[in-house]
This record gives structure tokens, sequence and C-alpha cells, in this order.
């Protein structure tokens, strides 16, 4: 993991990090439009 963000399959997943952020600070506010999760792509997400 020497460069983490290369797209490579042991990659740092920060967008699917960001978008989980994300859905867990609208459900604290109660908002109605929540985002679903992202789904992996090209490889898998941990």
């Amino acid at each position: 993991m020497q460069d983490p963000f290369r797209n490579k399959p042991t990659d740092t997943a920060v967008t699917a990090i960001a978008r989980t952020i994300e859905i867990n600070i609208m459900q604290v506010l109660q908002e109605e439009d929540v985002p679903k999760p992202l789904a992996p792509e090209n490889y898998y997400l941990m």
C-alpha cells in the first residue's frame, strides 16, 4: 500500500468512505432524501 490512491484493488476507498459519512450525517439530521451506499465497480469495497 505504498501508493493508496492509484485505483488498484488494495487502494483506500475514499469515495465510499465519504459517501458513508454523508449518509450517516443525513440520517442524524433526519433528512428524507438519503443517498444509497456506493457499490463496488471494478474491485471490492472493504
